[in-house]
């Protein structure tokens, strides 16, 4: 039986399927995930405390492990979101909030890839982003070619499930 209060935060009727409330979670956006904590907490769920437990990211020690055995930790944002769907504010903070951990923690600080895609990223980020003259270049994925904009390279979205050789 589903909590109530979880069709309300939903907008869905009371009766609605099991699967419905799936597919309406799954519909949350970035800029809706206060919406995930408010149903996180009817259903007495804690992020923070799951993350303790399974640990669905690498800690700091363990990046720093990794660049002792020669990968390169850089920049991806701080929370991943599409940029393309940001405003340059949110795309800043986000992007500034990684920036100031990689470099506090000795890792490398002048690049920065977008996740996801650089799609409908408008100019105005690139000249914001360039102002800091430590960054030397960014990185989209949209396969590989020329960019509008000299220092954003693309690179290949291999997440994407189609091989190397078709781009």
């Amino acid at each position: 039986m589903v909590n109530p209060e979880i069709y309300q935060i939903l907008s869905l009727q009371n009766n609605s399927s099991k699967e419905t409330v799936q597919k309406q979670i799954l519909k949350i956006t970035y800029q809706e995930k206060h919406i995930l904590n408010l149903l996180a907490e009817k259903l007495e769920f804690d992020f923070t405390a799951y993350s303790k437990e399974f640990k669905p990211y690498l800690s700091t020690d363990e990046l720093k492990i990794l660049t002792d055995k020669g990968f390169g930790i850089a920049s991806h944002s701080w929370d991943h979101p599409k940029y393309g769907d940001l405003s340059l504010k949110e795309q800043m903070e986000t992007t500034d909030q990684t920036f100031a951990y990689l470099k506090e923690n000795g890792f490398l600080y002048e690049t920065f890839a977008f996740p996801f895609t650089d799609f409908q990223v408008k100019q105005d980020f690139f000249e914001e982003l360039f102002k800091n003259k430590e960054i030397y270049c960014s990185f989209g994925c949209a396969g590989v070619k020329l960019d509008s904009v000299r220092k954003n390279f693309q690179r290949i979205p291999m997440e994407m499930g189609r091989l190397v050789k078709q781009y």
